[in-house]
């Protein structure tokens, strides 16, 4: 699975895939790919239950080999105290590691994905660790922390000139200095990139399924989302030197942009490139990962989503999301409550 193609089509499509023809394309190079699914269960006294459960396809009697094994894609726990499980589940195989930790302990890398070379010692391109602690009488606090320690992602690591342009053409002229466009820049960057990558429903999951019936009203939700977070970084960013008026219409700019740019560049093409010529290949996997948490009490302030009909807090991510800097899970409860 290729990181670089899949950006490749939102930086040639306008810097969000929106079309049918890139919806088709993202859906045929995400189906089939490894995921996991890692759940933390926390006990009125605060011991906690962890448990992962790995995907990836089976091999199938025309393909001995399939695509991505899950040895190759993730660091399977193994030995004592997890308790685990292979099996396989019609066209998967699923691996499953289950562990018990006591109050206020924290565990460090057990969700880790493969990695080569020095990545490798390291512990793969990203590094987790989870806690569950007392943080006053009887509410429990869960956090994990995903740290990204790869390579840095080519399409953050060098700005894009026609991002840049819109940015300059947006502010204000006397605004329009080279620190602001790098800080405006960054903002916008960090903005697509975890609407692609999550947390909070990632742009790549929502591509296809039902708002691929509706292509327009998937863009207009999604620039809505990547509108107020650009909104809340100008005044971070800005605030003192722009009314929130001004804000208001350099965000509009920078929107009517970006869709105008779209427009131009996606009208034409039902089936977008991959990946320009030249580009060498990232076999790098795309590895969906929702993480969950099952409280014993009231969940009284969390970042995730709230599951009512099973009580659980979930996030629905990308390994890549911590590129732009670190992802923090956090989900509070009261016992009683």
């Amino acid at each position: 699975m290729r990181t670089d193609a899949l950006i490749a089509m939102w930086q040639r499509g306008g810097k969000h895939v929106t079309k049918i023809g890139s919806l088709a394309a993202c859906a045929v190079l995400l189906s089939g790919c490894a995921r996991s699914a890692i759940t933390t269960t926390v006990n009125p006294d605060g011991s906690w239950v962890r448990k992962l459960t790995f995907h990836a396809p089976a091999a199938k009697p025309n393909n001995p080999q399939p695509e991505q094994k899950l040895e190759d894609v993730f660091v399977l726990p193994s030995g004592l105290p997890w308790k685990t499980a292979r099996t396989q589940k019609e066209e998967e195989v699923v691996y499953t590691a289950e562990r018990v930790m006591k109050a206020g302990e924290t565990l460090t890398q057990d969700m880790a994905l493969k990695g080569s070379g020095d990545l490798a010692k390291k512990g793969g391109p990203m590094r987790n660790e989870v806690s569950v602690r007392e943080i006053a009488p009887g509410r429990w606090e869960y956090r994990e922390t995903l740290h990204w320690q790869g390579e840095m992602p080519k399409e953050l690591a060098k700005p894009d000139p026609e991002a840049i342009l819109a940015i300059k053409n947006a502010l204000p002229p006397a605004l329009a200095t080279e620190a602001n466009v790098q800080a405006v820049n960054q903002v916008v960057t960090r903005a697509f990139w975890r609407m692609l990558f999550g947390p909070d429903d990632p742009l790549i999951a929502q591509l296809f399924g039902q708002l691929m019936m509706n292509p327009d009203l998937a863009e207009r939700r999604m620039m809505q989302r990547v509108s107020g977070v650009i909104l809340k970084g100008l005044e971070e960013k800005l605030g003192a030197q722009m009314t929130p008026e001004e804000r208001l219409q350099v965000t509009r700019r920078l929107v009517q942009a970006i869709s105008k740019s779209t427009e131009t560049k996606v009208k034409s093409k039902t089936q977008p490139d991959a990946a320009a010529p030249g580009d060498k290949d990232n076999s790098g996997a795309m590895v969906a990962l929702t993480y969950s948490v099952k409280l014993p009490g009231k969940v009284i302030e969390t970042n995730g989503e709230v599951d009512e009909l099973n009580g659980e807090v979930f996030w629905a991510l990308y390994p890549e999301a911590a590129a732009v800097g670190d992802v923090v899970l956090l989900a509070i409860c009261e016992v009683g409550k």
